[in-house]
Parts: C-alpha cells; structure tokens; sequence
C-alpha cells in the first residue's frame, strides 16, 4: 500500500503547476496580515482608552481618539483588499489548475477512461479543485498569520510579564497537537469523501446522458435505487467526517476557555500585586484572547483540511498520471508529405499485436496477434470481421489512443511514433458511427475540424456532404445552436455534418466506422454520395459491417482470431475462403 503523503507534501506537489503567482500570494498574504492585525489594534487602543478615562487620566485622550479613527478607516480598507487580493489571485490559480487537469485528461485519454467514469474526472475539474480555493484564498494566510500574530501577541505582553506567555504556551501547544493527532484520520476520512463526491457526481451524468435509454427501458426505478446507494455512501463519509470535525472543534473551544479564564485571573493578580500597571489591565485582557483568534481560525479551518488535501490528492494523482502514449515525435505533416514518394505505400500496417490493459491486473485482454496489410493513396479498403476482431482497435491504433505491443504503424513512409500527436492527428480524420456535436451553432460544430477554413470553404463542405440544404431550413441556418450532443438534428443529418467536417479538415487518411448505418435509403443514397466524393485521392479504411460498404471497397481485409486470415476483392473472397463467406451468409459482419 502507498505511504499517505503529507499534507504539506501535496501543497509542494501543486506549487509547482502555479508558478508565477508567488508575488501575488505573498501580498494576498500580508494584506490577511494586516487585516487580522487591525482589529486587535483596534481595540487595544480603545481598552487603554477606556482604562486611562476611568483612571482619570486624559492627557493622550485626543492622540488616542485620532489614532483610533485612523485604524478604523484602515481597517474597512484592508477588509476590502484583503477579500479582493486573496479571491483574484485564488481565482486566477482555479482556472490555471482546470486548464492543467483538462489538459491533463486530454493527454491521458482514452486510456484514462478504461473502468473509470466521466464524471469521476468532471467531480475532479469542478469540484475538487474548487474545494482548493480554502486552501489558496485561506489556508496559506491563515497558517502564516497564525505563527504571526501569536508572536507579536506573547511578545507583547511578555514586556509587562513573563508569566503570561509562559502560562499561554502550553495551551498553544495543546491547540495545535488537536488537529496534528488527527491528521491522518482526517485526510483518510477527506479523501473518502471526495471518492464518494465523484461517484455522485459520475452516477448524475451517467443518468442525464443515459435518460432517454432509462425512461425507453422503463430502468428508472433500478437507475434511482443505485443512485440512491451512491448517496448513501457519501452521506455516511461526509457524517462520519463531520462528526470527528465537530468533536475536534468542540476541545478546541474548551481549550481556548480554560486559556483564556487562566490568563485573566494570572493578569488580574499582577496587576493587584503592582507588577503591572492597572490602566494596561483590560489591552492584556484582549491581547491574550487575541493570541487564540487567529490560531483558532487555522484550527477551524483545519476541520476542513481533511477535505481540502483529500481534493488536493486527487488532483495531483491526476496531474502526475503518467499517458501511455508518449508525445515524444518531432514530424509534422508538411515535412512527412514533402519527402513522400508514390511507389510507397501511404498507410502500412506491419505485424501489430495489441491487447487492453486490465484494470488492476498487469495481464492484457489480446485482440491483435500479428496483422499485416497496406492501403495506397486513392484506394478504399474494408475491414471486416466478426465483433470483437479488433476493426475497431485498428482505427484507435492508426489514431495513437494506444501504442502497439509490438510492429509498426507507418503513414507517409514515416512511423507514427515519429509524428508529433497533434501532427499525426492532422493526417488522419476518422468520422465514427456516432457523430457528437457540441451545443453551439452549427457553423461552429463543422469549423471545429479547421479553424483556419473560411465561411465559404464551410459551406461548400457542407454542400458536398448534402447538408447545406436542411441547414439552412433550420431556423437560424448556419447560426442555428444545435441541443446538447445535437439533439435537434436526426441520425442522417448528424452523420451529414461529420462528414462535412471530414472534408474541411482535409487529411490524406481516412477512418469511416461504418458511415451509412443505421439510415434509411434516402439518408444512405445522400451520405454515400458525400463519402465517394470525400474518399478520393485518400488512403480509405472502411469499418465494414454492411454488405453494400464491403462490396464497395477496392479490397477487402478479412480478420479472425487476431490476425489477417485472408485479404483480396469481395468476390475473390466468396470464392476462396469459406469463413468470409460463411460470416457474409448469416449476416455476421459488425
């Protein structure tokens, strides 16, 4: 089992994602200082004037009124930096630390995804690394402040005595052995609690974005009993948290009772015995019970830190996840296609195995054992075979989702571990059996492809793909903001897009899972028209599973048991090999 890491040691780990706000936070820092400070000044001055009225003593009266009146202004000034400072310099950190964790899921993805859930890494961007807004706007000043101003305080009060500190220091120590004692319950019983948050949180998106298929199977009962459960679990970690919370801060107060009653009585018996003057009695009174103030907001706070590092661990764990494909390719795609020749194949596949990882175990579930084939510049070939072959493995495989177990990938006469990722994501377009479309207008889901394309060069695709004409039927043509994952749109007219899509991103490598299926004939007639004209002068795979799309490809690749089993024309296939023509005949192809 891992050795729990400090709490100190996740707050090193994540300074060093933040770097460049040092300068921010040491005067987000000073301004909580002063502002801490400002009070307890405040009412020094006004107890000493209170003491030296009673005693009849006004000589400072005016130097003390005028002095009060500037603490005062300076403290509504310092309240309004001290919020202002401390949430900017906060807020700027939160959103560096979302873009690093995205970034981070992007990076590792979609192998991160293999047995975990969405939104367990949605809790993780949103939640968790809000939870971290304690720790930056309060956490950091607070600690410091509450080294700070117990100091000033005891030293303070040391000039009139000793035996005030000395009798306040070990009550300090008490305070701070409460929360180091429970410490590791707190970050075991935090970390807890943030587990159970994100599987809250990834049940509630599973239940949104499974709705339809939950309401259509009449689940819906099921669906809320397991949600239920899940709130159960973190019900009963966030109460077991709360409840050692709240008995760490009830012997805090206690212990700040007895701090406090003790050094009014030992100040109270000073004064009587002459050891400090009487006027100087009631500033004592507030200093030693300003001692506890601050401190007393860290050990508050500190309930907190459970939840705070249980957020903070999760968000390191995830930016120090290591990918398992590494960016480490240098080729871009002009200098690749600048030194292509055409005697060479575009797309090689040579001998590549490959199996998924398991989660918790270091054995793979092999798909591919050692298949071999090739497809030229303007030739179409199908991938066919009986589900779970590997078709669609190859697909992820040619994108880098993962790396081969062995072999290689090679487009352009270049490996594709050669290519840097986002140069080797250029090359390739792979237009899936389900499109996902944003909840933006449509103009911008079709521009998502290529940025860089003009209004024109858009709607030119679109025509191309026979999207134009229901496009601009829809209320706002091109402007029209499309429903969460395109919910305004049918199955043809969402394919249509994608298609459109493929052609403004315009990669010499093309990836169709098995474009047309699932439409009726005059949405297939219209988007097999869009993908013979965006097939051309590309090196096409085809994921086959219908009969028409097999016998439309220039070859055909027949895969069984990991391997290439046969590989030719579809009627040479029919006629030489019996297990293509076999899964042909009971309409096995998907």
């Amino acid at each position: 089992m891992e050795k729990e890491r400090s709490r100190i040691g996740y707050a090193v780990r994540l300074s060093k994602y933040i770097k460049g706000y040092g300068v921010f936070l040491f005067f987000a820092i000073l301004c909580n200082m002063i502002f801490i400070l400002l009070p307890l000044a405040i009412s020094f001055v006004m107890s000493f004037m209170i003491s030296k009225v009673f005693l009849h003593d006004l000589a400072m009266i005016p130097t003390l009124l005028i002095t009060l009146i500037g603490l005062i202004i300076a403290d509504a000034v310092f309240s309004y930096l001290d919020i202002l400072i401390s949430h900017d310099v906060t807020y700027r950190i939160l959103t560096k630390l979302r873009d690093l964790t995205y970034d981070k899921i992007s990076e590792l993805s979609p192998a991160a995804m293999v047995g975990k859930q969405s939104g367990d890494y949605i809790s993780i961007i949103l939640e968790d690394v809000e939870l971290l807004e304690w720790f930056y706007a309060h956490v950091i000043a607070q600690l410091i402040v509450a080294f700070c101003v117990p100091v000033i305080m005891l030293i303070s009060m040391g000039v009139f005595s000793v035996w005030i500190p000395l009798l306040i220091i070990p009550f300090i120590i008490a305070m701070i052995m409460v929360p180091k004692h429970q410490a590791a319950k707190a970050n075991m019983q935090g970390s807890k609690v943030r587990t159970a948050a994100g599987k809250v949180s990834a049940e509630i998106v599973d239940g949104v974005q499974g709705l339809r298929d939950i309401l259509s199977f009449g689940w819906n009962k099921k669906y809320l009993e397991r949600f239920a459960k899940t709130q159960k679990e973190y019900q009963k970690a966030y109460l077991t948290y709360e409840k050692r919370s709240a008995g760490d801060s009830s012997f805090l107060n206690l212990i700040v009772g007895i701090a406090g009653f003790s050094s009014d009585v030992l100040t109270v018996i000073l004064v009587k015995n002459g050891v400090i003057p009487a006027k100087f009695m009631l500033p004592i009174f507030l200093m030693a019970t300003g001692v506890f103030v601050p401190i007393m907001e860290a050990m508050n706070m500190s309930n907190n830190y459970g939840l705070i590092f249980g957020a903070a661990r999760r968000v390191v764990g995830l930016l120090e996840s290591k990918p398992d494909v590494r960016d480490d390719g240098v080729l871009t795609k002009e200098q690749v296609l600048g030194q292509f020749s055409d005697k060479e194949h575009f797309l090689e596949i040579s001998h590549v195995g490959f199996g998924y990882p398991n989660e918790g175990d270091k054995e793979k579930t092999e798909v591919l054992k050692d298949v071999s084939f090739h497809v030229d510049k303007g030739e179409t070939v199908a991938l066919v075979g009986a589900s779970g072959c590997g078709k669609s493995t190859i697909s992820k495989l040619i994108l880098r989702f993962w790396d081969t177990d062995h072999g290689s990938i090679s487009v352009a006469g270049a490996k594709i571990r050669d290519y840097k990722l986002s140069e080797l994501q250029r090359m390739i377009t792979l237009v899936p059996q389900e499109a996902f479309l944003f909840a933006d207008t449509v103009e911008n889901n079709i521009m998502m492809a290529n940025p860089e394309c003009s209004g024109k060069e858009m709607q030119d695709a679109a025509k191309r793909a026979g999207a134009d004409e229901f496009i601009r039927k829809l209320g706002d043509g091109y402007q029209t903001v499309l429903g969460e994952h395109g919910l305004r749109l049918s199955g043809g007219e969402k394919k249509r897009i994608s298609i459109a899509q493929a052609m403004i991103k315009d990669s010499p490598v093309l990836i169709l899972d098995e474009a047309s299926a699932n439409l009726d004939a005059e949405n297939e007639r219209i988007i097999n028209k869009g993908i013979d004209d965006l097939k051309k002068g590309r090196a096409t795979i085809m994921i086959a599973h219908r009969l028409s799309t097999i016998r439309s490809a220039d070859r055909v690749i027949f895969l069984k048991d990991g391997c290439v089993e046969a590989e030719g024309r579809y009627d040479d296939l029919i006629d030489t090999n019996e297990d293509f023509r076999n899964l042909v005949a009971v309409g096995e192809a998907s």
